[in-house]
């Protein structure tokens, strides 16, 4: 086997797991966005801490920062736009549907800028940890040829 089809073996298992944390991450932003608008008390910081910690569990699982911040910044997004999708209280109709989806893009886009800043720092914080546990750093050539 050669090194070139080695590592594009290992490029679409990262790609893979990407895609799988991100399902991960959209299915997790729902529920807390829902969650967070439908039985948490507004107006205090009960409803974003969960998020906050959810989305630097979600970088530290991430071993470098570019899918860290991709991976958080959807999470921050998808939380954000549920949670104010929930958590308005008007009866809907087809108007008032259209406009609170385009009226609630800009906040999800700055719930994107923190999920992916969160994400970023939590995946920063997780590097000393695997250096101590021993995690063996991803191998970048085939050790059989060299």
């Amino acid at each position: 086997m050669s090194i070139s089809s080695s590592s594009s073996a290992r490029a679409g298992d990262t790609r893979a797991a990407i895609l799988v944390r991100l399902g991960i991450a959209v299915v997790l932003a729902l529920v807390l966005g829902v969650v967070s608008a439908l039985w948490l008390p507004q107006g205090t910081a009960l409803v974003t801490i969960p998020w906050g910690l959810a989305a630097l569990l979600l970088g530290a699982s991430m071993r470098r920062a570019r899918p860290a911040l991709l991976v958080g910044g959807v999470f921050g997004f998808v939380a954000a736009y549920s949670y104010l999708w929930a958590d308005d209280r008007a009866l809907p109709s087809g108007v008032r549907l259209l406009q609170l989806a385009l009226v609630i893009v800009l906040p999800a886009a700055f719930g994107f800028c923190c999920g992916a800043a969160a994400a970023w720092v939590g995946g920063l914080a997780a590097r000393p940890i695997r250096r101590r546990l021993g995690r063996p750093a991803p191998v970048t050539a085939d050790p059989r040829t060299d």
